[in-house]
């Protein structure tokens, strides 16, 4: 049985949940749920420092690597992200977000803050 603190914390996070789902729908060229899992997994990458490319992204996220292959083409067709060359291994391409995907992620982030405060 959950206390009086317990409902509000569960409530809180529950209409967070659906903010963010719904801010997300706003965002048209991300629709689809595996875009925002590769895009959290190269995010989350980068911030450690570490590059990512289709294999990586498939066994972090669970998806096929033909599934995240086409999810990638469609984020690059955006102009979300880039592929290259990896300067230590010339045979692996590896995948890096563009300024356009740092701008939507700010103005998701900024969409979905007042919530986060209201939680």
């Amino acid at each position: 049985m959950m206390s009086d603190d317990d409902d509000k914390i569960y409530a809180s996070i529950t209409d967070l949940m659906v903010r963010m789902q719904n801010s997300k729908l706003r965002f048209l060229s991300l629709r689809q749920p595996i875009q925002w899992d590769i895009i959290w997994h190269i995010e989350q990458a980068d911030i450690v420092g570490e590059v990512v490319d289709i294999t990586s992204i498939a066994n972090a996220t669970n998806h096929s690597r033909n599934s995240i292959t086409k999810q990638v083409t469609a984020l690059m067709e955006n102009g979300y992200l880039t592929i290259e060359r990896d300067k230590k291994d010339t045979r692996r391409k590896v995948i890096f977000p563009t300024k356009a995907l740092r701008s939507e992620l700010k103005n998701f982030t900024r969409s979905i803050s007042p919530h986060i405060a209201e939680a």
